[in-house]
């Protein structure tokens, strides 16, 4: 099976941790892991012009034509991003929005959400909950798609370690269960 994990965050910080957790899991059940970074892509944001649907092909030029290859070879897709103001990255959602040039042909794929966030889910949890929301809500917009699950720490304000939570080891198990 191929996964394609689609990382809005910086490299070697608290989410990109359980990115390589879940990647590990994954791995090690014998799956083809592809891990795409978009910091340091050049993704432009859609501007609803409707070329793509049209013509089959974006106005822009950009890294983002390989990058849907990718996702539409892909069985299971994960999403990742750190929770920014209770929404995901400015990168990921400009992703999300580029994936309009494959609607009625992105479809049947399995889709989890790795995140961390800063704020105490104690007190915030309703609000970061909004964030799975937008993974969610990406999924329902294609055929067949099925959300399968969140895995992340919304604690990091508390947490020295990611490697220590709970999210962590269950970033590993969910790749093997794939």
């Amino acid at each position: 099976m191929k996964v394609l994990i689609v990382v809005g965050a910086k490299k070697n910080g608290n989410t990109d941790q359980l990115v390589k957790q879940f990647a590990k899991g994954a791995a090690s059940a014998g799956h083809d892991v592809d891990i795409e970074y978009l910091f340091g892509k050049e993704i432009h944001g859609c501007i609803d012009c409707q070329t793509c649907m049209r013509t089959g092909v974006c106005i822009w030029k950009d890294d983002f034509p390989a990058m849907l290859e990718k996702v539409m070879g892909a069985d299971v897709i994960a999403f990742a991003s750190p929770v920014y103001f209770f929404s995901i990255s400015a990168q990921l959602k400009t992703f999300l929005d580029r994936t309009y040039a494959a609607y009625g042909k992105l479809n049947g794929k399995r889709i989890l959400f790795l995140s961390t966030a800063g704020g105490s889910s104690e007190k915030w949890m309703h609000e970061l909950q909004k964030a799975v929301g937008t993974i969610e809500g990406w999924a329902v917009c294609f055929d067949d798609m099925v959300f399968e699950r969140s895995i992340g720490h919304w604690d990091m304000e508390t947490t020295d370690d990611i490697t220590a939570t709970a999210a962590y080891a269950e970033a590993e198990a969910a790749g093997a269960a794939l």
